[in-house]
């Protein structure tokens, strides 16, 4: 065989599988910090530990504060995946479904779930302090969305009428009828 001449190839090379373009990706993916979502998930991680330690001084948990715990214990895990998953950044090709739907099962587990979970331990711990101040907690961010909703409404309906009454004023007069001009009857 002639060096010059680049050996053939027999069999045809398949391109890589959808895995091993992920795993590459993700091993070129940039370490990114001070992101805010990693200061939320590390803030959340804190409120968890820091109530669980201030349980630990207690002789027996009432129903509401095993509520709690249970919260914080499966709050911490997916406040910690999603820590992680706001870290790195990857340049993934569109095409790439595995990566893409990876970043968003992490973006959902942590934003979604984590912060549910820490909420509804808060919510017991105030519960256990008082349960009408837990229902108020419980409910009022359903308070909150119908006001917001309410306001919205009422912004939209401020901005169309503003909008129409600004076209009314802009617009140019509209002719007469030529009846009304010449005088027919």
């Amino acid at each position: 065989m002639d060096a010059d001449q680049p050996s053939q190839v027999t069999e045809k090379q398949k391109p890589p599988s959808v895995v091993t373009q992920a795993f590459d990706t993700a091993r070129r993916a940039e370490l990114q910090t001070g992101r805010p979502r990693q200061l939320l998930a590390a803030g959340a991680l804190g409120v968890c530990l820091l109530f669980i330690a201030g349980m630990l001084s207690l002789p027996r948990l009432d129903e509401a504060l095993t509520i709690a715990l249970y919260a914080f214990v499966i709050a911490m895990p997916l406040l910690v995946v999603d820590y992680f998953s706001a870290s790195y950044k990857a340049n993934a090709e569109p095409r790439n479904l595995l990566l893409s739907a990876l970043f968003v099962a992490g973006w959902l587990v942590g934003d979604a779930l984590g912060p549910a979970a820490v909420y509804v331990g808060i919510v017991a711990v105030v519960w256990h302090l008082n349960s009408t101040a837990g229902v108020v907690l419980l409910l009022w961010p359903v308070g909150v969305m119908v006001i917001v909703v309410f306001v919205m409404l009422v912004g939209v309906l401020i901005y169309g009428w503003r909008k129409v009454r600004a076209e009314r004023k802009n617009e140019p007069p509209t002719p007469k009828p030529r009846s009304e001009i010449v005088g027919d009857k």
